[in-house]
């Protein structure tokens, strides 16, 4: 898949959230793997304190960047909302979502 230039692979077998990069070291190659496994999962298929998630993928039309939303359902049978696990503007900030920069 890398050296057919895709970008994103979505994974969904761990049953948690990850954002991994495949391929690090080569200069121009680099593979996002982006897994969210957990929609389905009940508790005892999941790592300890980590919620059903989900991820939304958003690629506007210049296709510049990928944004992965990732969704979490904190409480069983309870509301969809953003699981702000990711790093932000500052060491103190966590976002719901995080960037892959195509372009």
């Amino acid at each position: 898949m890398r050296k057919a230039d895709f970008k994103l692979c979505l994974d969904s077998h761990v049953h948690e959230d990850r954002a991994d990069l495949v391929g690090y070291l080569h200069p121009i190659r680099k593979l996002h793997m982006a897994g969210a496994g957990s929609f389905g999962a009940v508790a005892a298929y999941r790592p300890p304190s980590t919620p059903r998630l989900y991820n939304l993928i958003e690629i506007p039309r210049d296709h510049s960047l990928i944004r992965v939303h990732t969704r979490c359902m904190r409480k069983e049978s309870g509301a969809w909302d953003g699981w702000a696990v990711w790093p932000g503007d500052n060491a103190s900030v966590k976002k719901a979502f995080y960037e892959i920069k195509l372009k």
